[in-house]
């Protein structure tokens, strides 16, 4: 049962899918810098890709020797076999397609030899890989929150989106709070984008969720005490202060998605006694016309999403 706090901190941004209205989501972002939108997408698809990602996940952690959780973001779609209308890949059914890491060619050197950076072999890619969950944002009402929000069409930078997973037993591996803006820029003008965080997994009881304060700031947080800039992170204290100590850790189910503005607070959501792991996805937006500069200078493919995109 949710608590009186909890309520109230979701009072005003939780919509569902089928009754929404774009405008109003997109006001209430600007607003509180954060929504939850239930039902955004389809939740069969999304439990397939739940099956991919963790079949990756395993094959990944072997090939490397240890866990790695930020993988490249290109599953292909159960229901056409194909990429959700946004890649070239013209393969086969989607049991057919073998697997990003095998499609690949990627080997161990590829995350050991420094420059061979795993991910930018499926980065500069990107269009050739399956891409269900980018096809199911372009089919979704979430295209419209977003063209709604920006009032412009919209682009997704292949490098900025990801695929991850969390449990209490790689805790440490947790992002501390942050603000996504701050991962490519300290300028307040290039926090312009929206992520949209979509779990595959049930979340926020026993598989760790997302904690974030929706409630709108519009400034850049200091770094650590002694941290030079940039720095990503943000101490738990000076968090705490500029959100008021209000963050909220929704329960999600497949299917609901977060969106948040690039100055929103936030961390996974973990507790100890958390007992299975959650898989999820990262899908980061921008206006198409108003890119800041580390996106125009992202190595790779750089979808658009028109605001009107006809079939899928």
């Amino acid at each position: 049962m949710r608590t009186a706090q909890e309520a109230a901190l979701a009072q005003g941004v939780v919509f569902e899918a089928a009754s929404l209205s774009p405008r109003q989501v997109a006001a209430a972002l600007r607003e509180r810098g954060a929504v939850l939108v239930r039902g955004a997408l389809d939740a069969a698809s999304i439990e397939v890709l739940e099956t991919a990602a963790i079949a990756s996940s395993r094959s990944l952690a072997e090939m490397i020797g240890r866990p790695v959780n930020d993988m490249p973001i290109c599953f292909s779609d159960p229901a056409t076999g194909q990429a959700g209308g946004l890649s070239t890949w013209n393969g086969g059914p989607y049991p057919d397609f073998p697997g990003a890491l095998a499609e690949s060619g990627m080997d161990r050197s590829w995350y050991y030899e420094g420059r061979r950076n795993y991910k930018i072999r499926f980065w500069e890619n990107g269009a050739s890989f399956p891409n269900v969950i980018l096809g199911l944002v372009l089919r979704s009402r979430l295209l419209e929150i977003a063209t709604t929000y920006f009032g412009d069409d919209v682009v997704s930078p292949y490098s900025h989106n990801t695929v991850r997973y969390q449990s209490a037993s790689i805790s440490d591996f947790s992002y501390a709070f942050h603000q996504d803006g701050s991962f490519h820029s300290r300028h307040p003008d290039e926090h312009a984008g929206l992520t949209i965080w979509a779990p595959f997994t049930p979340c926020g009881v026993d598989a760790p969720g997302l904690e974030v304060s929706p409630y709108r700031i519009d400034r850049i947080l200091p770094p650590p005490a002694g941290v030079a800039e940039p720095y990503l992170f943000i101490e738990d204290g000076v968090a705490r202060e500029a959100c008021q100590d209000r963050f909220w850790r929704p329960v999600m189910d497949r299917g609901d998605v977060l969106i948040f503005d690039h100055f929103a607070v936030h961390r996974s959501a973990i507790d100890p006694g958390m007992s299975r792991t959650r898989y999820s996805a990262d899908v980061r937006l921008f206006a198409k016309h108003r890119l800041p500069a580390f996106v125009r200078d992202s190595i790779g493919w750089l979808p658009e999403f028109p605001s009107s995109p006809g079939p899928a």
